[in-house]
């Protein structure tokens, strides 16, 4: 009877999340928690650091959120699967889900190579230029030159946290604007 007791409970928490919210104070409510959870960390922070994982995070369940009742199909616990379906739902424009889903596939990609670098859950890209290049190398970057391998790896990271800040900036930022 387990599946029963697990159907029960999805159904509530759907229907829960379900219920009608207004756009502009959720987003106001996810700006300050995003915000909340950037102060005390490193700029290099890949969970918390400005278009990291949770400006993905968070911009994706803002939506999740604020749709569900209109696309219940929407409600998935992956976030891959999520970005797929608000695309499908044309919540998310094939241009922006692209972004979303080559920063999020990245990040995680930097993540699994830090637990592997360093045998440890760290979420900070290393200061070390030596390190840095090993991560980069474990990421397939190439070149002998330590200076040189880190150069490319970086200008990506730059570029898919520059582009997920402005996405979230576009999507919760200009709804917590608009009253």
């Amino acid at each position: 009877a387990t599946g029963g007791f697990g159907q029960v409970v999805t159904e509530a928490i759907r229907q829960a999340i379900a219920a009608p919210v207004d756009p502009a104070g959720f987003a106001r409510e996810v700006v300050a928690m995003r915000r909340r959870l950037e102060e005390g960390h490193a700029r290099n922070d890949l969970k918390r650091g400005q278009g990291g994982i949770n400006d993905i995070e968070f911009l994706v369940h803002y939506l999740q959120v604020v749709n569900a009742s209109a696309a219940p199909g929407i409600l998935r616990p992956n976030l891959w699967e999520a970005l797929d379906a608000l695309r499908r739902a044309g919540l998310l424009d094939p241009d922006t889900h692209a972004a979303l889903r080559d920063a999020y596939d990245f990040w995680r990609a930097v993540e699994s190579r830090l637990r592997i670098v360093h045998n440890r859950s760290g979420v900070d890209l290393p200061d070390n230029p030596q390190e840095l290049a090993r991560l980069a190398r474990r990421l397939s970057y190439d070149d002998s030159d330590p200076d040189v391998l880190a150069r490319p790896f970086r200008a990506d990271a730059a570029r898919h946290a520059a582009r997920c800040r402005a996405l979230f900036q576009q999507v919760v930022g200009e709804a917590a604007a608009s009253s």
